[in-house]
């Protein structure tokens, strides 16, 4: 406990002080206040630390781009600092709530540093790592490729590459579709949709070389080649990638043995009951003990866990980090890895005011209830929040060609064959193919790009435009879609209370900020805000 009173010390001496209106903050002098209220200020170098801490130096210089996002961040740190001096006067720094989350905070900046210190001193020996580098490359060749209907258009399109035309320049003219030209990486051996005679033809060509029409049975293709890449390229390329991965693997084995070396030495003790029974665990109470510093989970389960069991197999190993990461901690802390370095002080202080002022405004917002007429009117402004999923039941074709792709899409578009057919015959996902390509029912919220913004944009009965996914090209055909229906006040009650809660509590908060602006008479010297940029 002496260690968190260490951090309540730290806490109000580094950062409260800055509250007390010191007379070198109200003067233009090496570090001049940004900022005056009732009782403190913001200065200068105390802004450009906060906000280099929340967003790094980069986000630091873009928000400097913004003269109205700096005077609001300005606003927002003295409301903050003077947030810090109300909950200092209503005890909550003394709170376990706050020493306990502080402390977790300091663990992972510690944590952090000893993996830092233990990465930094692993390196790869001559030669090391060449022995992953592969050998088996083959030379690659990169080309363009166009797919016409007749051997008289496919001439004429070689023709005007052949005559200097850009590629995408010659596509356009030539009004080809999406889908019926693209790139392709080839090597003598790899698998394309082109056929064999093709394929002799392309890995003949030097870079700049045009194709004369080669005939396929779907159509004529004209190539282009771009560049190749030999063997000897492919391999120096990967040579840096190849470096890092051996290191970070390095690196991952020899935490993995100082963390194995650390557990053997330290004193764990594991609350087996509550793991076993999480329901026995509220929230905040202690699932183990590291050499004597308890480790807590708040309680808030995955949704369907407890009724599936697992959730005690998920908490297991949650509990595994929080004790590496207490266990590194603590060795960093005995290194002296924070004692000395003021990043870390001022890391930790930053972070103090932000758990402060957010546990000071759960005080304030615990004072407000909503009842059940305040939740109605709710549910009324806030419809949309509260109905049914939309719902889409779709089918897909998947072929390895967007060139196949495009083509079958015109068969099906034109009538001339039908979408369960082709799902059968030549689709590669095999389960659904024997469905006639048929997927089942989504909720279309929940849906992965590129799958998501191909069907929201297709009325039932409609087929996508080829989509890529995973080197394979994809037909979609929307067969039924539910559209959201509102729910009823009974059965969203509990939800409906909350979020009403929610934002009674939010405009709360920023009623309280307004407030404590004009009351705290908070003001910006925008002499020296102009100054930041400088």
């Amino acid at each position: 406990m002496n260690h968190l009173f260490r951090i309540f010390a730290l806490f109000v001496a580094g950062f409260l002080c800055l509250s007390q209106g010191a007379p070198g903050y109200a003067a233009a002098g090496p570090d001049p206040a940004l900022a005056r209220y009732r009782g403190g200020a913001v200065t200068r170098s105390e802004f450009e630390g906060y906000q280099r801490w929340r967003s790094g130096d980069e986000g630091y210089q873009q928000l400097l781009r913004n003269p109205e996002a700096v005077r609001g961040e300005i606003r927002r740190l003295a409301v903050l600092k003077i947030t810090t001096r109300l909950a200092e006067e209503a005890g909550l720094q003394r709170s376990e709530e706050f020493l306990s989350r502080l402390r977790k905070y300091e663990n992972e900046l510690l944590a952090a540093r000893w993996r830092r210190q233990i990465s930094n001193r692993v390196s790869l020996a001559s030669g090391e790592f060449e022995k992953m580098l592969p050998t088996n490359l083959e030379e690659e060749l990169d080309v363009y490729w166009a797919a016409l209907p007749t051997r008289e258009e496919a001439a004429s399109f070689s023709q005007s590459l052949r005559g200097g035309a850009k590629f995408q320049d010659a596509v356009a003219a030539s009004r080809i579709p999406t889908g019926s030209y693209g790139e392709s990486t080839l090597t003598a051996h790899g698998e394309t949709h082109f056929s064999a005679s093709t394929r002799a033809v392309i890995m003949r060509l030097a870079p700049g070389q045009v194709s004369e029409p080669c005939e396929e049975p779907i159509g004529y293709y004209v190539i282009e080649a771009v560049r190749v890449v030999t063997a000897k390229q492919q391999r120096e390329g990967l040579v840096a990638q190849t470096r890092e991965k051996a290191l970070a693997g390095k690196r991952a084995q020899a935490l993995a043995a100082a963390l194995k070396t650390l557990r053997e030495r330290a004193k764990i003790v594991i609350n087996e009951a509550g793991l076993a029974n999480p329901a026995l665990l509220a929230p905040g109470k202690s699932v183990a003990e590291v050499n004597g510093e308890p480790v807590t989970i708040a309680q808030e389960p995955p949704h369907g866990f407890p009724e599936h069991g697992g959730f005690g197999e998920i908490l297991r190993d949650q509990l595994d980090k929080y004790i590496d990461e207490i266990l590194a901690a603590q060795e960093a802390r005995r290194l002296g890895l924070g004692s000395k370095d003021p990043a870390f002080a001022a890391a930790v202080r930053y972070q103090a005011i932000e758990i402060i002022a957010e546990i000071y405004r759960t005080v304030v917002g615990d004072r407000f209830t909503v009842t059940e007429e305040e939740a109605r009117k709710y549910l009324a402004e806030n419809a949309k929040q509260f109905q049914t999923d939309a719902m889409v039941r779709f089918a897909h074709i998947v072929l390895h060609s967007e060139f196949l792709a495009a083509k079958y899409r015109q068969e099906l578009i034109s009538g001339k064959s039908t979408f369960e057919d082709l799902a059968k015959r030549l689709s590669e996902d095999r389960d659904s193919s024997e469905r006639g390509g048929e997927l089942g029912w989504f909720i279309e919220n929940t849906l992965k790009e590129p799958f998501k913004s191909a069907v929201e944009h297709l009325r039932v009965g409609e087929i996508s435009l080829p989509v890529s996914s995973s080197e394979r090209y994809i037909l979609l055909k929307l067969e039924e879609r539910l559209e959201p229906k509102p729910l009823a006040f009974e059965a969203v009650k509990d939800k409906v209370m909350s979020r009403a809660l929610l934002a009674k509590r939010t405009d709360a908060y920023q009623d309280f900020v307004a407030r404590k602006l004009k009351e705290d008479k908070v003001e910006l010297d925008e002499q020296q805000i102009a100054r930041l940029r400088k």
